[in-house]
């Protein structure tokens, strides 16, 4: 593929990401959604061109995100977990079953907490009840199981699809 035609994929997609996590930010309910879609979004990018455009993609949205919405959450969740977990996960399905599932779930949740302790603590301090953000934490690790289930699936048709139009 030509390095313009390489460059141009890659802006699309991102620009792609970053109206996902715009829309996300004006309705209001994207918080959690977005981040993952515009990861999902940047996945093309990696498949054609490999994963150093990826990586430059998400570098890309990350930094013009927060220029571009005003929901930090939704920016943090996007540049500090569903932003490059894509990139990283081929390489995390390379270890062993148990080590890798315990991993990914380790990734997630440190991550999370973390997020959601800057969010409370910094950003929007408030007073949320204990059991309510023990059952958010809970259902956000159902979903990344869901995700982590449907990234190889998209992958998958994605570079098929590639395939056949490129």
């Amino acid at each position: 593929m030509k390095k313009s035609r390489s460059i141009a994929l890659a802006g699309v997609f991102s620009a792609l990401a970053i109206v996902l996590m715009w829309a996300g930010a004006l309705t209001g309910f994207g918080t959690y959604a977005s981040p993952l879609l515009a990861g999902i979004a940047l996945i093309p990018v990696g498949l054609a061109l490999g994963r150093r455009y990826h990586l430059l993609a998400f570098i890309a949205v990350s930094l013009l995100c927060p220029l571009l919405s005003a929901d930090w959450e939704m920016n943090l969740l996007f540049t500090a977990l569903f932003g490059w977990y894509p990139i990283l996960r081929p390489t995390l399905e390379k270890l062993k079953n148990p080590l890798k599932l315990i991993l990914k779930f380790l990734i997630f949740n440190v991550l999370t907490i973390g997020i959601e302790m800057l969010v409370m603590l910094v950003i929007m301090p408030s007073a949320e009840q204990p059991w309510l953000l023990l059952m958010l934490l809970a259902l956000g690790n159902l979903t990344f199981y869901y995700y982590d289930y449907v990234l190889p699936r998209i992958e998958l048709a994605l570079s098929i699809k590639l395939r056949i139009g490129g």
